[in-house]
């Protein structure tokens, strides 16, 4: 409520309830005036712009705000409640299960854990093939000389291959691969360090995704930081607020309070 021109007092909506939409609110409300169901509103405004919504009920100076905001609310969609659908497909069966609301968190904990086991078990699989390569490298930079002495001296890809995969180099076949596929001076300017570091770095990534693959309570603690992050991002006011109780206007709410005499006979009537 707030005041507006001439001293009168207005009814200022600047948020709607979920799925109502603003010409049809404006169209119920105008159609009730109309057909005097709803007295009290002198005049209907629309102030909306692109910073929100802003209607505007202006009310007569000899009516009560208040019980015209509670019929507002009683016979329009000013105020309503919408149904939540909570039915979902889980479990091994694949059959639609009717959810009650913490049922439904506890599931979308549990999906959130799968895609993060998912997602650690694509990257600890990823971080071990480049962990792999990474030691047949070093393998090779440790007798580097006789590895390109055996490359030059055979006749095909092949015959290359099978040598990096004899008992004198003892790599294997992705590991020979990603040798053949680079150029002899590129495998000459491979520094051991560098391939030490990345290899370190690889075996921590490593152990990290298989502790956290075999600990629930760490899965837990990513989806927790994820969502601070998401919430941190993408964070903005709550604009519907969730009560515990909730109380239905009565007749009370919607009669306006005034003087009246009560006549009462000597029998009773």
């Amino acid at each position: 409520l707030s005041s507006v021109r001439g001293g009168r007092t207005a009814i200022v909506v600047t948020e709607l309830p979920y799925g109502v939409a603003k010409n049809t609110l404006l169209e119920r409300v105008a159609t009730l005036v109309n057909e005097k169901k709803l007295s009290g509103i002198a005049e209907i405004r629309d102030e909306s712009s692109m910073a929100g919504v802003r209607i505007v009920f202006e009310i007569r100076r000899d009516a009560d705000a208040l019980l015209v905001l509670n019929h507002l609310y009683k016979r329009t969609e000013l105020q309503r409640s919408f149904a939540a659908n909570l039915m979902a497909v889980l479990g091994e069966s694949r059959l639609p299960q009717q959810l009650t609301l913490r049922k439904a968190l506890t599931s979308f904990l549990d999906f959130r854990a799968e895609c993060v086991r998912r997602r650690s078990s694509f990257q600890m699989r990823k971080a071990e093939s480049r962990l792999h390569i990474v030691d047949g490298m070093l393998a090779a930079q440790a007798q580097l000389d006789d590895v390109i002495a055996a490359i030059r001296a055979a006749n095909t890809t092949a015959d290359a291959r099978a040598v990096l995969e004899s008992s004198r180099f003892g790599l294997s076949t992705a590991q020979a691969d990603a040798i053949l596929s680079m150029q002899l001076r590129r495998l000459t300017a491979l520094e051991t360090s560098a391939l030490s570091a990345e290899r370190a770095e690889l075996s921590a990534e490593v152990a990290r995704l298989a502790s956290l693959l075999a600990e629930r309570q760490k899965v837990v603690d990513v989806i927790a930081q994820e969502l601070a992050e998401l919430r941190q991002k993408y964070a903005t006011p709550r604009r519907s607020s969730i009560e515990e109780e909730y109380e239905e206007l009565s007749d009370m709410d919607l009669t306006a309070r005034e003087q009246c005499i009560i006549v009462k006979s000597a029998k009773g009537f």
